[in-house]
């Protein structure tokens, strides 16, 4: 500790769960849309699935694979806002399998279809649900966005909550 710095949960080291927990997210940030699951981060970060849900559960409320679903739908919700590109050619882009399977899901989350959604974005209705992320950073974003890629340990911040 440095002299007159009070230590406090931000300036306190992570744990080793938070250190995975937080090399999860980074790795998710980067993967999760080129279709990869909960069984290729843990067999990345060299841990048992079951362990990393643990670490999850602890730290953020979810698990491995709540965190990609949340990473695919940011995705899908850019590629609706930026582009024209057809619900079939996004599913794939934003790494899910079944469209059908993201329509439901999408329509669950945010309570309108992706069609809807599209137009809302663009203007052309009233504006779209924000919230569909399960997991939020202390500042209420979801992780890796407005914020460096890695801290000075390399890691973003750990401080998950479950929403």
């Amino acid at each position: 500790p440095v002299a007159g710095v009070a230590a406090r949960a931000t300036t306190a080291p992570p744990s080793p769960g938070g250190r995975l927990v937080g090399a999860a997210w980074e790795w998710i940030e980067r993967h999760a849309c080129e279709g990869a699951g909960a069984a290729d981060v843990a067999r990345v970060l060299k841990v048992s699935r079951s362990l990393l849900d643990l670490r999850f559960r602890e730290l953020g409320g979810g698990t491995v694979l709540d965190a990609l679903t949340d990473r695919r739908l940011r995705e899908v919700r850019r590629l609706l806002r930026e582009t024209g590109d057809r619900i079939e050619s996004i599913c794939g882009e934003a790494g899910f399998r079944d469209a059908s399977g993201l329509r439901r899901l999408f329509r669950r989350r945010f309570g309108c279809s992706m069609r809807e959604w599209r137009k809302r974005a663009k203007g052309e209705g009233p504006q779209p649900a924000v919230a569909p992320q399960k997991f939020t950073t202390r500042d209420g974003e979801a992780p890796g966005r407005g914020r460096p890629a890695s801290s000075s340990r390399g890691l973003p911040p750990l401080d998950l909550r479950w929403r």
